[in-house]
């Protein structure tokens, strides 16, 4: 989901007539070939989301990251920007995108209250 100012969204609507030449893949590895020329800047958008966690009070965020080079690229924005914020970061989960069955699941240990 992205929000667009009203301006924005005319734009994109625009944009089709420019095109000249598409091409989507299914093939797993596309991405890891070929998100850095789709233009996604990955910081910006983890950025965003972790100052939206902060501005809303969040102390503490973790995240579920692909293992492929989109995913190291937003995880070390994830920690970098989660350190401006000064927010804590638990925990972050790695997954092989396309291969839910080859994913570790993680396992989780409820953090003691320091009662005995």
């Amino acid at each position: 989901m992205a929000l667009m100012s009203f301006r924005e969204r005319e734009v994109a609507f625009e944009l089709p007539a420019f095109v000249e030449y598409l091409e989507l893949s299914g093939a797993p590895d596309f991405n890891d070939r070929f998100v850095e020329q789709l233009s996604f800047p990955v910081e910006g958008y983890v950025d965003r989301g972790v100052s939206f966690a902060s501005q809303h009070g969040k102390k503490s965020i973790a995240a579920l990251v692909p293992e492929n080079d989109y995913g190291t690229l937003a995880m070390a924005q994830f920690q970098q920007s989660a350190a401006t914020y000064g927010i804590r970061v638990p925990v972050i989960e790695r997954y092989k995108p396309g291969a839910p069955g080859e994913s570790k699941r993680p396992t989780y240990t409820p953090a003691t209250s320091g009662l005995p």
